[in-house]
């Protein structure tokens, strides 16, 4: 799998900016902009797509999680996982050797139900949207073709790494998608996606 190199900082911002533009042609399915924008993305399931940029933040290697659609969805369509936690998060170090989690990487691997109540989503100091829809807690509201955030993560908090060291970081993200009466989220697997996360520059 293709492998994205170390983005040293990467505002979300600038990732964004060609969404004023209007979109070029599409590799793929991507707009050509997002092709370039240090993204690593995975393949498409259920009209939606994860990525992974990573880059740098005071001396700590940051990972974001991206997610891009190509549908027409609701913008309270999609939540993430209420904690963070993915199907499968696994790093591996220049020699192909898993490396060790920390007590809080260890967390994120737990397993994660097919399907949960709306009403046991958590929300945002219980405030609620217009039509007396809850403010959830981890929402995603996507546009086709303009990615955004459901999460982030420093990578030396999950493993246990050396600074000076390059990895290949494996991550196949959770997403959770409302059915139509609201009442429930489904359990989404997207695609596992791969990058290359170079050595902390300080």
């Amino acid at each position: 799998m293709k492998k994205a190199k170390l983005v040293e900082l990467v505002p979300v911002l600038a990732i964004l900016l060609f969404c004023a533009m209007g979109h070029a042609a599409e590799t793929n399915g991507i707009p050509s902009e997002l092709t370039n924008a240090g993204i690593e993305w995975g393949s498409e399931t259920n009209g939606i797509r994860a990525g992974l940029v990573a880059f740098q933040v005071n001396n700590k290697r940051l990972i974001k999680i991206m997610v891009l659609s190509s549908k027409t969805n609701s913008a309270l369509g999609y939540v993430s996982p209420p904690d963070l936690r993915f199907a499968k998060l696994e790093l591996r170090n220049e020699e192909g050797k898993l490396v060790a989690q920390t007590q809080e990487g260890k967390k994120v691997n737990r397993e994660l139900p097919k399907e949960i109540l709306a009403s046991d989503l958590p929300v945002m100091k219980q405030e609620r949207m217009g039509r007396g829809r809850e403010l959830y807690a981890g929402l995603v509201m996507t546009s086709p073709g303009s990615p955004v955030s459901m999460g982030s993560f420093n990578l030396e908090d999950l493993f246990q790494t050396d600074p000076q060291t390059r990895y290949s970081l494996a991550v196949c993200p959770v997403i959770y998608k409302f059915t139509h009466d609201r009442r429930r989220v489904l359990r989404v697997d997207m695609p596992c996606v791969a990058i290359e996360v170079g050595p902390a520059k300080r």
